[in-house]
């Protein structure tokens, strides 16, 4: 069954730059991915801030599993604190796995 990684990030609006900047390394890394089956990336700006969607989609558990394993080991190769990242650039976020509800 597949699995939906979802993301919801509020973001401030000087941050916007830099955390697109890190979200299109981790986007472009998933995509070579085994079991990778697509993502889509919403935003909307509210006064000052972003409110950001992402939502990647994954053929099993097992390759979102192997997915995950794999972008923390790109973060530990490339020394990338993501809390640290977060924190300085008071970016909150909110995460989950899902699946599809039948319908």
């Amino acid at each position: 069954m597949q699995v939906y990684f979802i993301d919801r990030f509020v973001l401030p609006v000087s941050s916007r730059e830099a955390f697109l900047q890190r979200a299109n390394v981790n986007r472009n890394m998933i995509k070579t991915l085994p079991g990778f089956l697509g993502d889509t990336f919403y935003e909307q700006q509210t006064g000052d801030e972003y409110r950001v969607v992402t939502i990647a989609t994954w053929q099993d558990e097992e390759t979102y599993t192997n997915a995950r394993k794999a972008v923390g080991e790109l973060y530990r190769q490339e020394g990338f604190d993501m809390p640290a990242f977060m924190q300085q650039l008071n970016i909150q976020i909110e995460r989950g796995v899902y699946s599809k509800m039948v319908e």
